[in-house]
């Protein structure tokens, strides 16, 4: 629903986030206040996040974040949800801005605030619109969902280069397995 564009985008309080929902659905007003005083039980950490954070940043880049975030959704999730932003460079939260993605203004606030020009970013996100927007400033976009990010974190992990971690890609192919005595050279 709209409204959690306009919360994301607003830095209210709790009763204010509640009338708002409220307004369009006054019949599940005490669901809505449930949800919304207990959201640290409704969001929780991917399990990749910080193998993925800790992975990039290994192989030498930044990590930030730009995030559609509600105060209320933040102060009930920074120890537990969202802790892996500690381990960020840095980034940007809607209602500490007072905007939003897709918003053009949010992304640039970005770039000015960490001193990058938009082609310099790789920015990733599950939501259509925001890489659409992050493509028409410049940026290098890619929509992502769960399993690339999974498939993503086995990647790093198995490619840092450590021994433990190290992964050997080898092809065999036609006559390498004509036989047994060539299956016996490759074993």
């Amino acid at each position: 629903h709209e409204t959690w564009g306009y919360c994301d985008a607003h830095d209210l309080s709790l009763e204010e986030e509640i009338s708002a929902f409220a307004s369009h659905a006054p019949h599940l007003e005490k669901e809505i206040r449930y949800i919304l005083t207990h959201m640290s039980e409704f969001l929780t950490v991917y399990p990749y996040t910080h193998a993925w954070i800790r992975a990039m940043k290994e192989k030498g880049y930044k990590v930030y974040f730009l995030s559609n975030y509600s105060r209320i959704a933040y102060e009930q999730t920074k120890d537990n949800a969202i802790s892996f932003i500690r381990e960020m460079d840095g980034g940007l939260f809607s209602y500490r801005e007072q905007m939003a993605k897709p918003d053009p203004a949010f992304f640039k606030l970005f770039c000015e605030r960490y001193q990058y020009k938009p082609e310099e970013i790789l920015f990733f996100d599950d939501m259509r619109d925001n890489v659409h927007a992050s493509r028409m400033l410049g940026m290098q976009g890619i929509r992502v969902n769960r399993k690339m990010m999974e498939q993503e974190v086995k990647w790093y992990k198995l490619t840092s280069g450590g021994k433990r971690d190290m992964l050997k890609v080898v092809k065999f192919g036609g006559s390498s397995l004509a036989d047994s005595g060539q299956f016996a050279k490759v074993k």
